[in-house]
């Protein structure tokens, strides 16, 4: 149990560039430079369209990442949730996940490239003739749709199990459970705070060198200064038993944005689930079965239609 644990709690934040073959029909398209985005609409005929982004790693449109096995399918469990509310979404797979992937090489990676990916995805929405768009990021979502929102003007931000600390500082947090402070992680996140790169740490390890580049451009964004900054409104939603980012994170980004409406929803975990239990709770990152939360879906569809 513990193992498994172990692997969800930084498996989210490998930053791998593995891929999931998916069948190429029905999809929506935005051509790169180096290459093409690949993404889905469900369209209610509505207005309004809700964007949904990806957390960490190579995280598809659905969901899901090679990196946990099996499937949680929290994204399509949440667009189909809110097609029945009769909303309207679109969501894509990131560069590094699902059909992008094969399409897109990267060589190195950007935190900022993902926040570009995503402006690019609103201005495709407007292009699709939507009045009103609203960006629901989960996990490392939340912060790309918030930077997102601050370059391109949309109704509204959904943080969904977003980060309220800078990621440097989440990392740690989520390390400690697992290792001694002593690691040699910690003495990389430090260096990284002074722009240092370790180029010792193995091809495998968490903090590969590879990855200490992605940090550092990640690191440099702090969720909570971002969101207090933000053009439009702003909807915070977390999970009481979330395993990655946990009550202090919600709390930071609650007291940097009063106005926005906060809410903690009791038992749901990170993959957005409903759990009553720690098993059900693990399991349910490669099990589809348990079903997204229906107070995220009406607490969603509220912010969208009011």
């Amino acid at each position: 149990m513990n193992q498994v644990k172990a692997t969800i709690a930084v498996g989210v934040l490998l930053l791998l560039l593995g891929a999931l073959v998916l069948p190429n029909v029905g999809y929506e398209k935005i051509s790169l430079p180096e290459g093409t985005l690949y993404g889905k609409a469900i369209d209610t005929g509505n207005d309004a369209v809700v964007l949904l982004i990806a957390g960490s790693g190579p995280t598809d449109m659905d969901g899901n990442t090679p990196v946990i096995e099996g499937r949680n399918d929290s994204l399509i469990q949440l667009a189909k949730a809110l097609e029945e509310k009769g909303i309207s979404t679109l969501r894509y797979d990131k560069r590094t996940a699902g059909k992008s992937a094969d399409s897109i090489e990267t060589e190195t990676l950007d935190f900022d490239q993902f926040v570009s990916d995503s402006v690019a995805w609103i201005q495709h929405a407007k292009a699709m003739g939507y009045e009103r768009i609203y960006l629901a990021g989960h996990s490392q979502g939340s912060l790309i749709a918030m930077l997102a929102a601050s370059q391109e003007s949309v109704n509204g931000v959904i943080s969904l199990a977003g980060a309220g600390f800078p990621i440097d500082i989440t990392l740690e947090r989520q390390l400690l459970e697992q290792l001694d402070a002593d690691s040699d992680e910690f003495s990389v996140i430090a260096g990284l705070r002074e722009g240092r790169l370790d180029p010792s740490m193995k091809s495998d390890s968490i903090l590969s060198l590879d990855k200490q580049e992605f940090l550092l451009t990640w690191m440099k964004y702090d969720p909570a200064a971002v969101i207090s900054t933000l053009p439009c409104p702003a909807l915070i939603l977390q999970g009481s038993v979330d395993l990655q980012v946990n009550d202090g994170e919600f709390d930071r980004l609650r007291s940097a944005s009063p106005q926005s409406l906060a809410v903690m929803f009791e038992d749901m975990n990170h993959v957005l689930k409903p759990v009553s239990s720690e098993k059900e709770n693990l399991s349910s990152y490669s099990d589809p079965a348990t079903g997204i939360d229906p107070r995220l879906v009406d607490a969603i569809a509220d912010f969208v239609i009011k």
